[in-house]
C-alpha cells in the first residue's frame, strides 16, 4: 500500500512538472530535468562550478526525490511507473548501478556512448573512468561492442575495517583469507577479550556485519568462495556447495567471533543498518564489512566513537583463498531517459556532473571517492585526503561485480540468509528453498 501511494504522489509530481515545462521554445534555453536525492551533491557541486559555458543555452532544474519519505529500497519503483508510461518530463535520472540492466532490458535508457544515439550529440570521453565500474553500467550489441547506459559519478563498494592497532600490536597483516580472520580474531580476544591478560572492556567481538540488508555483505563473501546466482552457462546455482560453504562459515562466526542471533537482535543489528557502524566506531569489534564511505563517517565522529581514526584501516574482504576479494558496487550513476527530447542536453549535463572538475570538488568537500582515476592524482587531493588514497588501494586488489538486478532474486536470497542467521534454517536448506522461490518468480516472468 505505501509503494503504491508513493509511486501515486511521483507520478503526480511528475505530471505537474510535465505540465509545467512543457516543450521548450526554439527561442528560448532548453529546459532539462534530473532528480537527486536529498543529501546528493550535484546542487552544490554546479553552484560551485558554475558551468555555464558548458550548459550554455539549458536551463537545468532539480527534482527532489526526498530519502526521508521515498527509502532508498523503494527509490526504483516511482521511475518505473514514470519510465513505463513513456513520460518525457525527465530528462536525466539519478540510479543505483544495479538498476541499469533492468532498465537496459525495457529500453528505457538512451545510450551515452557507444550505439545508435539517434542525436548529433558528441560521445563523452570515457578512457579516465574506471573500467569495471562502466561495464555494470552497460550492455553488449549484436557485434559485442559496449554500450554505456549510465555513468557513475562516485566508487562505491564495502571493504573490510579492522582496527590496525589491534592487527599491528598482534604483528598481524590484515587477513586474506577467512580462516586467518578467524584465526586473528581468535589470538585478539583471547589477549584483549574478556578474561584477557590485557582485556580492554570494550571489545566484544571480532567480526561485525549487517543484520539488516545482510545480502549486500553477503554477496562478494560468496563470490569470494567461487559462488553466485548463476553459472557460468547462466543457469540458476544458488545451492551450490560453494555457496552453501560461504553461508556454513557464518554461521559458525555466530556465538564465536561474532555476536549470536540473540545479541545481534538486542542489540538492533536486525532492525538499524547503521548499527555495525557505531559498534564499531565504540571499540567493540576488530574486524567489520561495510561501504567504503563509512571511513568518512568514522573520520567525521559518530555517535558513542571511542578510537581515533587513525586506528582504522582498511582492507579487502577476504575469501576462501588468497587473491579471491570481491565488492559489492554501490556506486550511483547518471542515465538518459530514452523518451526525453533533449538528449544531446541530457549528455552535456552528466558530462559536466562527471567532470574531472565536479569529482574533484566532490572528493575535496564530500570525500567522495572518484570514479574518475586520474582525480586521485590531483596534488590538493592527495594531500588533502590520504585516507582516499587508501581507499582506492583496496579497490585496485579486488574485483567489482553489481548484485543481480532483479529485485526479487535479492529479497528471496535476503530473507532465506536472515532466516538461517536466525536459526530457521540451517545453509542447505535456506539455499535450496531460495532456489525454489526464485525459480518460481522467474518462471511467473517468462
Amino acid at each position: 500500500m505505501r509503494r503504491a501511494v508513493l509511486g501515486i504522489l511521483f507520478s503526480a509530481v511528475v505530471a505537474v512538472l510535465a505540465s509545467c515545462t512543457g516543450s521548450s521554445s526554439s527561442a528560448g534555453p532548453v529546459a532539462l530535468t534530473y532528480t537527486y536525492v536529498t543529501g546528493d551533491p550535484t546542487p552544490e557541486i554546479l553552484e560551485a562550478l558554475s558551468p555555464i559555458e558548458q550548459l550554455e543555452g539549458i536551463e537545468v532544474r532539480a527534482l527532489t526525490v526526498p530519502s526521508e519519505v521515498i527509502p532508498e529500497v523503494l527509490l526504483r519503483e516511482p521511475y518505473v511507473l514514470s519510465l513505463s508510461t513513456g513520460s518525457s518530463a525527465i530528462d536525466v535520472y539519478l540510479l543505483d548501478a544495479p538498476w541499469v540492466k533492468s532498465y537496459s532490458a525495457t529500453g528505457w535508457l538512451a545510450p551515452i556512448s557507444g550505439g545508435r544515439k539517434e542525436d548529433d550529440g558528441q560521445e563523452i570521453d570515457l578512457s579516465p573512468f574506471r573500467s569495471e565500474l562502466l561495464e555494470v553500467t552497460s550492455i553488449r550489441d549484436e557485434k559485442g561492442d559496449r554500450v554505456v547506459l549510465a555513468l557513475p559519478f562516485q566508487t562505491k563498494g564495502n571493504i573490510l575495517f579492522y582496527r590496525k592497532d589491534l592487527l599491528e600490536d598482534a604483528g598481524f597483516e590484515p587477513p586474506q583469507t577467512w580462516a586467518e580472520l578467524f584465526s586473528q580474531c581468535e589470538s585478539i580476544l583471547a589477549e584483549k577479550g574478556e578474561g584477557g591478560e590485557a582485556w580492554d572492556e570494550r571489545l566484544r567481538y571480532g567480526f561485525l556485519f549487517h543484520g539488516k540488508l545482510f545480502i549486500n555483505d553477503f554477496y562478494p563473501i560468496m563470490w569470494g568462495f567461487g559462488g553466485g546466482i548463476f553459472d557460468e552457462n547462466e543457469e540458476l546455482a544458488v545451492d551450490s556447495a560453494e555457496n552453501v560453504r560461504a553461508l556454513a562459515m557464518i554461521g559458525k562466526m555466530l556465538g564465536g567471533i561474532s555476536p549470536p542471533s540473540s545479541e545481534m537482535q538486542r542489540l538492533g543489528l536486525f532492525d538499524d543498518y547503521s548499527a555495525p557502524d557505531r559498534l564499531f566506531a565504540s571499540g567493540a569489534a576488530i574486524f567489520m564489512v561495510n561501504w567504503n564511505t563509512r571511513l568518512r563517517d568514522l573520520e567525521s565522529g559518530l555517535p558513542g566513537q571511542t578510537i581515533a581514526v587513525d586506528q582504522v584501516g582498511v582492507a579487502p574482504i577476504p575469501g576462501e583463498e588468497a587473491g579471491q576479494s570481491y565488492s559489492n558496487i554501490g556506486s550511483f550513476c547518471w542515465g538518459i531517459n530514452y523518451y526525453s527530447h533533449h538528449r544531446d542536453a541530457a549528455r552535456r549535463f552528466i558530462e559536466v556532473i562527471t567532470s574531472y572538475e565536479a569529482q574533484r570538488w566532490a572528493a575535496l568537500n564530500r570525500g567522495e571517492l572518484p570514479s574518475r582515476w586520474d582525480v586521485l592524482r590531483d596534488p590538493e587531493v592527495q594531500r588533502r585526503a590520504p585516507s582516499m588514497l587508501e581507499i582506492a588501494k583496496v579497490f585496485e586488489k579486488v574485483r567489482l561485480r553489481a548484485r543481480p538486478f532483479q529485485r526479487e532474486i535479492n529479497d528471496i536470497l535476503d530473507f532465506a540468509l536472515i532466516e538461517t542467521i536466525k536459526g530457521g534454517f540451517d545453509p542447505l536448506q535456506a539455499l535450496e528453498y531460495a532456489r525454489r522461490e526464485i525459480e518460481r518468480e522467474l518462471s511467473l516472468r517468462r
